[in-house]
């Protein structure tokens, strides 16, 4: 039988509850709950690691006598729990959920009869008790001391955040490789299903300087911090790492590596093992074997492969053009290493990133996925690949999910698998599933951008126009120089009917999207045509300059304008005016080129006007969608981007 006795606190994480005072704290910070979620909370603490059911729930929180809607109220009181411990159902860390069932709370808890502390200004007696009480811990603790670090841990530690390695290599220009280093450690790590790493560094690093490593922790969300160093010297690569407790600041653990360069992938798999045995972190046989493997890479190939991987994912330094030589080379020089040939699809499938003709890399990007997979089935990016393949270039969306399934399960903790999902999800018709999955994404990389936009696209693609706003400007005040950011949100303001505020992100889109010798003059013209003829007489000049945009020499069309002057957005364009012919004329060129936003075809507002016309239908079918079951768009919010 479970012990009913209600303790003072339970702490769990970095939480502690405190059921007489009604209180729920994080690192000593009070976290707002609301009575029901509170409640529910207090049950399944009470039982951890046991399903409670949702009668039982029922009869704690509504009464008999009370009249509601009992799987609403219950539903939408577990996700504000979920949200005040910032925690995923798909993929939860405290509230585990059975389906038709009840819930369960799968993360350690200590009981404890530790009081609430106390407000400031209680008395010389309350200081004094608690001065004494100080004394005896302090007093035991020195005399009781575990010899094992982990036993002095306050609690289990389930989540850690991968900081950005500091480059201390001289001369200008060495800094990708610190920040290229520290993502694929971040991948390693990602592979630990019992450890939850959040990347903090993409093409945006966390800018931690000045902070603690309390106030680190709580803005990432995570129990522990590693950080440490890079320098790299001919050859030759050292690395040091160390493991911080965030509520005390000590380093829990810290080693050193010094290596040849080809060993690199060896040091990550051993800080990854190392970590996880100083946290007492259980490995299953399969995460045993992977990070057991300490095959040597040739340098030149381990370096191309960084460089590569670090330039394909940063448009504004080169992207997948660039990208491009260095992983031909690495998988040159070593044709087993999984993880060059995925990079190299991955920059495949996404034709407009290469500014080469589709006909010429889509096959490329089948042969580099089929390759990764052959050569390690149990790598996830070699999934992803393949999912990527079978979902965007063939539209076999049932494929293409259980690839992406399977590099969740083999990485659960790299948000690139996560994010994919989740626009597979809602471009098939399962909205809030897609969307949950995209937050978890972000929760494990957020400041990834492309993470952060994709989250507000999705919003926007499933009619939650004022969410989509909040997550792009929350996007831009990260990065405000993030094009495509500003771009979808000139759409959400335009599907609100905020006409102005939809103007003055366009324009302002287009003056980091369009060469400056052409952006002054550009907005000029659209501001006149909006003063001129209104809304509509914005949006035909703007169609008017995307034209002459699209028919300029290939130099001007690698701008971020010019990417969106490809068929898939000339079809909204058309489409935002009307146009229908025009616009089933560019949506068979989208479909040729594999274009990715092709997988919302049934969920873009401005296609309404076809939606029964059987060209469009005929398309719908070719993309996969005609058997998925969609949710019709928002037919209001696009009455209010037309009008």
């Amino acid at each position: 039988m479970p012990d009913r006795r209600p303790p003072r606190a339970f702490r769990f994480g970095l939480y502690e509850l405190y059921p007489e005072s009604g209180e729920l704290r994080r690192a000593g910070i009070r976290v707002a709950l609301q009575d029901q979620p509170f409640r529910i909370l207090v049950r399944l603490l009470e039982q951890p690691g046991t399903l409670v059911t949702r009668d039982e729930l029922r009869e704690l929180v509504w009464p008999a006598n009370t009249f509601v809607d009992f799987e609403q109220g219950l539903n939408a009181a577990v996700k504000r729990l979920r949200d005040a411990l910032g925690d995923s159902a798909e993929q939860p860390r405290f509230v585990e959920t059975l389906p038709r069932r009840g819930y369960r709370f799968i993360a350690p808890v200590e009981r404890s009869e530790r009081r609430q502390p106390a407000a400031p200004g209680h008395g010389r007696a309350s200081v004094a008790r608690a001065a004494l009480g100080v004394l005896i811990l302090v007093t035991l603790g020195s005399a009781l001391a575990p010899r094992h670090r982990q036993d002095a841990y306050r609690t289990p530690i389930r989540s850690i955040a991968i900081l950005p390695l500091r480059s201390l290599t001289e001369g200008a220009g060495q800094e990708w490789f610190a920040a290229a280093l520290t993502e694929a450690l971040g991948s390693t790590f990602s592979q630990i299903g019992s450890l939850t790493p959040v990347s903090s560094t993409s093409t945006r690093p966390y800018d931690h300087a000045g902070k603690t490593p309390a106030q680190i922790a709580d803005e990432l969300g995570v129990d522990a911090l590693l950080e440490g160093s890079v320098s790299r010297g001919g050859d030759r690569v050292s690395v040091r790492v160390a493991l911080i407790d965030p509520l005390t600041g000590r380093k829990l653990w810290a080693r050193s590596y010094e290596r040849e360069i080809g060993d690199a992938l060896a040091i990550q798999n051993e800080i990854a093992l190392a970590a996880a045995r100083e946290l007492s972190v259980m490995l299953d046989s399969s995460e045993q074997e992977r990070l057991s493997q300490k095959r040597p890479l040739n340098t030149d190939a381990y370096v191309a492969y960084l460089r590569g991987r670090y330039l394909s994912t940063r448009w504004q330094e080169g992207g997948c053009p660039e990208a491009e030589p260095h992983l031909l080379r690495a998988a040159q020089l070593e044709p087993w290493f999984a993880p060059a040939h995925a990079t190299l699809a991955f920059c495949y499938v996404f034709p407009d990133r290469t500014n080469r003709a589709a006909g010429v890399v889509l096959p490329l990007a089948r042969v580099a996925a089929a390759k990764a997979v052959a050569l390690d089935d149990l790598n996830a990016e070699a999934h992803l690949a393949m999912g990527l393949v079978k979902g965007r270039l063939d539209y076999d969306w049932a494929a293409a999910e259980a690839e992406l399934r399977r590099a969740t399960e083999l990485a659960p903790g790299s948000a690139g698998p996560h994010i994919v999902l989740a626009e597979l999800l809602v471009a098939t018709g399962r909205a809030d599933e897609g969307v949950a999955e995209a937050r978890y994404s972000l929760r494990l990389s957020p400041y990834w951008m492309d993470n952060n936009v994709a989250l507000g696209h999705l919003l926007l693609r499933v009619g939650r126009y004022e969410e989509a706003s909040q997550q792009l400007r929350r996007t831009l005040e990260l990065d405000d120089s993030y094009s495509t950011a500003r771009l979808w949100l000139a759409e959400s303001y335009a599907y609100q009917g905020a006409r102005e505020a939809a103007v003055a992100e366009y324009l302002s889109w287009l003056d980091r999207a369009l060469l400056p010798s052409r952006a002054a003059q550009s907005r000029a013209r659209l501001e006149q045509a909006y003063a001129r003829s209104g809304w509509l007489g914005f949006w035909r000049s703007e169609l008017e300059l995307a034209e002459e945009e699209a028919r300029r020499p290939e130099t001007v069309w690698r701008t971020p304008y010019g990417r969106y002057c490809g068929p898939i957005f000339m079809a909204r364009r058309y489409g935002r005016l009307g146009a229908w012919s025009r616009v089933l004329t560019e949506l068979e060129r989208a479909y040729e080129s594999r274009h990715h936003l092709m997988m919302f075809l049934e969920r873009e507002p401005y296609f309404d006007g076809l939606r029964q016309e059987p060209r469009f239908r005929d398309l719908v079918r070719r993309v996969g969608l005609d058997r998925t079951s969609l949710q019709t768009t928002d037919a209001a919010g696009l009455r209010a981007a037309q009008r």
